[in-house]
């Protein structure tokens, strides 16, 4: 139970009896009829600058993230260029598979040409499509070649029907130079699909976003379930053909000119009347394309955006609504004390479970007990969440749900234990500084962990660029050494994935070795008064770390080792199919020979 006590410190803000009973509703009806009679003029240019700055603002977003969107076309045509300039490139299925690759991670691309100076291309899709032909296949001349060929930057196509997928793309082009010889450019195409759904995306009923070419015909739309010809002749349809009404009368140029919005920078601006509503349309060049003469632009519902700022008369009415109903009102404030107080027994709540991270930022309140009780609350949660990434928070989650009143006392146990290390870590961090190291090993952690944990296995301890876990403790698990070997072939894989992806991007692979062994340990709360772990202690803790070392002999220059005595394999249920024994071996400190098996 927790008892009432004074604050330390007095606050100094409004109490919640003088905010009551201080004279509230005197104060407010005086400041609303002042507020009324004096801001109203002011209140109609705020408004007009407001309405200006939130167009500019959303232009900004609108133009800005769809330069970002495209602009990964652009760095891929120039990644997979420069991979094909600076390394051997022979354009079979490997060099193709590692195309591929790099258009895994960027899900916008949906398609890869490269085109080569001899007059052939290979065009390269996602799921196993790639397609070898010549320049007619994709309509290359020698006039557009040359045009792509003699600068050193990218360069855009206006929309363009791509048989192979059967969508119509939108393609940034690079130059394949060596050695200051031509050998050809990549294209790589973002789906006008795929615009229009990031469009989609970006618009709300309110705002709606479009892109036009150069002949005002629709590149990209908020409505992503328009029809193209069905003959494909001509894949940039019209407003007119899409169904929308508002950008079709501005492309017309049945729009009338509005001063509200005159003098935006860089952008241009129209009403457009349909539907008995008012349209503002915003439109600016769209320079990422340049010299193609693209235009970005949104249609703004004047009933949502307000740009007819003649509705502040609205306010006079709305004041004297709020004037009457204020005295109403006022005895409800006390209910307004709820939310907070709600929402901290709530956050708790989530303390008790450990559910940090579900717990929602402190309630804003003019209370000032309050106030300084959710301060001091958050204060404690932001303690917390340090605390956390030093305790595994899975082990204290099941030591709080220990049915016994002391957690789980130490004992003896079944378990398997797991040693993870990084081979060659001193080479495969040379030339890097602190923090690139850092971020090296909280990733490569982050991988251990979460094949650990996906076995229910818990993370005894990090010691270097080494992982301590351990199965079967301290929930009893009768497959201790199956979760074991599953989770080590998980790391296998994921080792294994990551290391793609780093051979792509010119990093070192990480090599790793793993040893796991089981046996009886000694598991509880080991430590001193002021410092205790929960961890394990005993003879089987060394036998697994010596088998992960034994990994250095096995095969030293393997990209995953993983080992595992014969026990662990026998608890198992028998070594896995792939598995290899290596017989007897005897292991530094061990007083015995170990049967061991190569798991990977």
């Amino acid at each position: 139970m927790f008892s009432r006590k004074k604050p330390l410190l007095r606050p100094r803000s409004v109490p919640i009896a003088w905010l009551l009973l201080g004279g509230v509703g005197a104060l407010v009806t005086l400041s609303l009829a002042i507020v009324l009679a004096t801001g109203f003029i002011a209140a109609g240019q705020n408004t007009v600058e407001l309405i200006r700055d939130r167009v500019v603002e959303v232009m900004r977003v609108v133009t800005t993230r769809t330069e970002t969107h495209l602009r990964t076309a652009a760095d891929h045509a120039r990644t997979v260029a420069r991979m094909i300039e600076t390394e051997q490139f022979d354009f079979r299925s490997g060099d193709i598979d590692r195309v591929r690759l790099t258009m895994a991670a960027i899900p916008q691309i949906r398609g890869t040409a490269i085109v080569l100076k001899d007059g052939r291309t290979i065009r390269i899709g996602r799921e196993d499509l790639v397609a070898r032909g010549t320049w007619t296949d994709i309509g290359v001349t020698r006039e557009n070649f040359d045009a792509v060929t003699s600068g050193d930057s990218v360069t855009w196509t206006d929309p363009i029907w791509a048989k192979d997928i059967g969508r119509a793309l939108v393609v940034a082009r690079y130059p394949i130079r060596r050695d200051g010889e031509v050998l050809g450019f990549v294209a790589s195409g973002i789906t006008t699909d795929d615009l229009s759904t990031f469009l989609e995306r970006l618009s709300t009923p309110a705002v709606r976003a479009f892109l036009l070419d150069s002949e005002n015909r629709v590149i990209a739309h908020h409505r992503t379930n328009f029809n193209l010809p069905s003959d494909h002749s001509d894949v940039a349809p019209t407003a007119e053909e899409i169904g929308d009404e508002v950008l079709a009368a501005y492309v017309r140029g049945d729009t009338e000119k509005t001063t509200l919005l005159r003098g935006l920078p860089d952008l241009n601006s129209a009403v457009v009347r349909g539907d008995d509503i008012d349209y503002a349309v915003i439109t600016a060049p769209f320079r990422a394309v340049a010299p193609l003469q693209w235009t970005v632009g949104v249609v703004a519902s004047t009933e949502s955006s307000e740009i007819l700022f003649t509705r502040l008369y609205g306010i006079l009415i709305a004041g004297g609504t709020v004037l009457a109903l204020t005295l109403f009102l006022l005895w409800r404030v006390a209910q307004s004390v709820r939310q907070p107080v709600t929402a901290l027994a709530l956050a708790s709540d989530a303390i008790r479970r450990l559910d940090l991270d579900d717990i929602p930022d402190a309630p804003a309140t003019t209370v000032s007990e309050l106030r300084d009780a959710s301060a001091a609350f958050y204060s404690m949660v932001r303690a917390l969440r340090w605390f956390e990434l030093y305790v595994p928070r899975r082990l204290v989650k099941r030591l709080m749900d220990a049915p016994q009143t002391d957690g789980y006392p130490t004992r003896s146990r079944e378990v398997t234990v797991m040693f993870t290390d990084i081979t060659g870590f001193t080479e495969l961090s040379d030339g890097k500084d602190a923090r690139e190291i850092s971020e090296l090993l909280n990733a490569h952690f982050s991988l251990i962990a979460r094949c650990v944990e996906a076995e229910d296995g818990t993370i005894d301890k990090y010691i270097g660029d080494s992982v301590m876990a351990f199965w079967g403790a301290p929930s009893r698990q009768e497959d201790h050494a199956a979760r074991a070997i599953r989770a080590a072939g998980a790391i296998a894989r994921a080792i294994h994935a990551e290391n793609e992806v780093r051979t792509a991007g010119d990093e070192p692979p990480v090599r790793i070795r793993i040893g796991l062994h089981s046996g009886t340990v000694v598991v509880g709360n080991i430590g001193a008064p002021g410092r205790v772990n929960y961890t394990l202690v005993g003879e089987p803790v060394n036998v697994a770390n010596r088998i992960e070392q034994l990994g250095k002999e096995v095969d030293p220059t393997a990209e995953i080792v993983a080992l595992a005595s014969d026990v662990t394999v026998t608890d198992a249920g028998g070594p896995p199919a792939d598995a290899q024994s290596l017989g007897e071996r005897a292991l530094r400190g061990v007083s015995h020979p170990i049967r061991v098996w190569r798991l990977r």
